[in-house]
Formats: C-alpha cells, sequence, structure tokens
C-alpha cells in the first residue's frame, strides 16, 4: 500500500497469490498407486498444471484484456504455488484487489540473494577439506559417488564449460543445449557471470579433473538454472520459476544457496505454497540458511532467509512439542575446519503465524527451529567461474548448502526409493 500510494501510472512488478491451493490430501491419493517415481512426479506435475489454470483463468482473461491495453506486461503463470507474477499499474491492481479468489497481491521484489565472503588462501592437497571431514571420500571407497542422481543448482549460473563438471552435466537434448535454464532472460543459456553459482555446483559435484576434488557426489547430474542475474539479484518469482523447471524436469535434487532478506508476507507464502507442493512430487531441497545473524534489521524470528526459513520434510522430536505443517526444505547452516558456527549464519528460531499458515508460534512458544543441519562452510574451495580450471575460496551458508545436496545425492544412489522425510531425518 505505502508504494501504490507513492506511484501515479508508473508500472509495478507484482506476485498476486491465489486462495484456492490444491488439496494436498488429494493429490497424494491421485499418485499413491503410480509405482514408477518418474512417471508418479509427471502425473502430479499435470495435475498441478491443471488446477492452477483453472484456478487462474479468471483472473488471466482480465490481465491479457489489460495487455492488450498496455497496462499490464510481462505475465508468468506459476503452476506449482498457484501464482502470477505481472506487472502492471496501480489501477489494475486495485481492480484485481476486488478478486474473491485472491489472497495476496505483494511485490515482487528484486533483491541482493547472496552474501559471501571471498577468501585468499591456498591449497595444495588433492581433496578439499569439507569432503573429507564430512567423509564423503569414504562413501566413494563403498561405490557410491552420485552416479544417476540429477541434482538441480538454482542459482546465479554454472559455468558449464569448466572441466571438472563438463562431463556430468544434465543433458537437455536440442531444447536446452547448455544443461538448463536461465530464467532471468528467459532463455537455454545458464551462464554463471557472478560466480556465486559455479562455486556452489563444485561443491556438489566438482570432480577433481584440474587437481583438486571439490563435490561430495563426483558423479552427479547437475542441472544448471540460474535465477539470479549477473549481480546476484533475484526475487522469490525467479526461485520460485526455477524451481518449477527443475522439478518439471526430473530433478531429484534441488540446491538453492539463495535467499530474501525480511521478506514480506507474500513473499513468505509464495515461497511455502512452492515448498510445500514440492514436497509432495518427492522432491527435496538443500537451502541456505543466509547470513544476517549480525544484521541489527532482521532479528529472530526473521533472521532466516526465505525460503530457507520454510519447514523441513521431517520434524525432530525436539519440534515436535510445536509441530506445524511440512515442506521440502532442508535449512543449512555453515560450521568452520574446528566445528565452530560461522560467526554470521543466521539463525532461527522463525515463526509463520505472521501468514496464513499461522504455525510455528514463537514467544512464548520455541517457534521453528532453523537450520536443519549445519556443514562446512568456511574458507571453502571450488570452482571458478572466470577459469574452465581453476579455483577460488568462499565462505558462508551458501558453500555448506551444496555440501548438504551432494551427501544427499550420494543417500539416493544407494537407495533411490528413499523419500525427502527419509533423507531429512
Amino acid at each position: 500500500q505505502d508504494v501504490l500510494n507513492g506511484k501515479g501510472k508508473e508500472m509495478i512488478r507484482i506476485n498476486i497469490i491465489f486462495k484456492s491451493q490444491i488439496d494436498i490430501e488429494k493429490l497424494k491419493a491421485r499418485g499413491e498407486d503410480i509405482g514408477d517415481k518418474q512417471m508418479r512426479r509427471s502425473v502430479l506435475v499435470d495435475e498441478l498444471k491443471l488446477f492452477s489454470e483453472e484456478k487462474q483463468s479468471d483472473v488471466m482473461s482480465i490481465l491479457l484484456a489489460e495487455e492488450r491495453n498496455n497496462r499490464v506486461i510481462d505475465i508468468k503463470s506459476h503452476w506449482l504455488s498457484n501464482a502470477i507474477t505481472c506487472t502492471t499499474n496501480r489501477d489494475v491492481i486495485f481492480l484485481l484487489s476486488k478478486h474473491p479468489d485472491i489472497e495476496t497481491i505483494g511485490i515482487d521484489g528484486v533483491t541482493q540473494c547472496t552474501v559471501d565472503n571471498e577468501q585468499l588462501t591456498m591449497n595444495n592437497e588433492q581433496l578439499t577439506y569439507n569432503v573429507s571431514m564430512v567423509n564423503a571420500d569414504k562413501v566413494w571407497d563403498l561405490g557410491y559417488t552420485g552416479k544417476g542422481v540429477i541434482v538441480a543448482i538454482v542459482d546465479s549460473g554454472v559455468n558449464y564449460n569448466h572441466v571438472d563438471l563438463a562431463d556430468h552435466l544434465w543433458d537437455g537434448g536440442a531444447q536446452y543445449p547448455n544443461h538448463g535454464y536461465n530464467v532471468i532472460d528467459g532463455n537455454n543459456d545458464p551462464m554463471d557471470n557472478f560466480g556465486h553459482g559455479t562455486h556452489c555446483a563444485g561443491t556438489i559435484c566438482g570432480d577433481g579433473t584440474s587437481g583438486l576434488t571439490t563435490g561430495m557426489a563426483p558423479d552427479a547430474t547437475l542441472m544448471c538454472i540460474k535465477a539470479l542475474d549477473d549481480y546476484g539479484y533475484g526475487s522469490t518469482s525467479s526461485f520460485n520459476a526455477g524451481m518449477e523447471f527443475a522439478i518439471e524436469h526430473q530433478a531429484d535434487i534441488i540446491s538453492m544457496s539463495i535467499g530474501v532478506m525480511n521478506a514480506s508476507a507474500a513473499d513468505k507464502t509464495l515461497m511455502r505454497n512452492t515448498c510445500v507442493n514440492a514436497l509432495q512430487l518427492d522432491v527435496i531441497a538443500a537451502v541456505a540458511a543466509g547470513n544476517d545473524k549480525n544484521m541489527m534489521m532482521v532479528p529472530v524470528p526473521n533472521n532466516v532467509r526465505t525460503p530457507g526459513n520454510c519447514p523441513p520434510p521431517w520434524l525432530h522430536p525436539d519440534q515436535q512439542g510445536n509441530p506445524g505443517d511440512l515442506s521440502c526444505v532442508v535449512s543449512v547452516g555453515a560450521i568452520d575446519e574446528n566445528e565452530t558456527p560461522y560467526s554470521e549464519g543466521s539463525m532461527g528460531p522463525v515463526t509463520w503465524t505472521d501468514t496464513q499458515f499461522n504455525d510455528y508460534p514463537y514467544n512464548p512458544n520455541i517457534g521453528l527451529i532453523r537450520p536443519d543441519v549445519c556443514a562446512p562452510g568456511v574458507v571453502i574451495q571450488s570452482l571458478s567461474h572466470s577459469s574452465n580450471d581453476g579455483y577460488s575460496f568462499k565462505s558462508g551458508t551458501s558453500m555448506a548448502t551444496p555440501c548438504v545436496a551432494g551427501v544427499m545425492a550420494l543417500l539416493l544412489e544407494k537407495q533411490n526409493d528413499l523419500s525427502p522425510a527419509d533423507i531429512c531425518m
């Protein structure tokens, strides 16, 4: 409302979130008798698409009519969360606000979604310390290296020419020849010109071709999705679109070292709906908690970034005294080589009582414990985006998140019918 009050006929990028959300129990029942994992995913994705198309049809008609009058541009429908993103003016927003099935209209704000520290140091080993710290190399000795598991990285893109990744990238065929999708520019080239995504990708599956093994699952298949621009900026709608691509193209795991600081109720609602439905599609996501612990403007329960503040697929016994609903998110914090918590790592608890979900009350209750797990994330050496055979160092929960995603890939190769709840537990 404050933004609208200050606008004349200027255009505003918004997320339209619908009251109608798919019945999770009916969705579960629809897939119960389908044994094949990929077939089940495809059927449930179609179910979600049909639901969103039906529920959005009335509002979409209004938007398309206003588009012809040049009052709406860039309309994007989201099937995973039953939402629409578009750019429009205040008159259309006021018109939409009268629609009985619209829950919330929020600004789709573009914000800096990664804050990590570049490090300058040297490593002459053949294996990075985070790999050996979590015993990933001992799992390789058992014969498990992530082979056959698709991990989608939703980030600033990936330097897919880096030789430590080149031979185990997702095959997108003629439609996606560069091994993924660019949400920001709407094309099939997810090249990383920022560096964050490539570094995270190396921690998932960098295989040491250039001399240093950086990845937890060096034979996992990497799907590259660019949901941040070349300066590290993105929005909840770009996150959502990236997750939709990953899920529709059969990714098993999503790694997201990104998040919105101090997210609005609209942003939180959009991402929670997305992550709830992703869980029903057997997707698990490793998501960074954020590096905002020392930021005065985001005290607990707002310290963890969205979607890292969404609930997990499985509730730990410590949470059972204050339970709530579930989603696909394993929230990840960072520790250093001595298992000391990263000094800037965001901490919970968080609460969802300020949204329509109204669960995990905090103060006097315990809220939702975040993060779920911590992994090595301080002075992590991984792949450089500016060289096809180089390495660089970074620190942050962003670096811990792909470590967790890589470990998930090792688990899934060992037993590919593990549910997100099994993996989380």
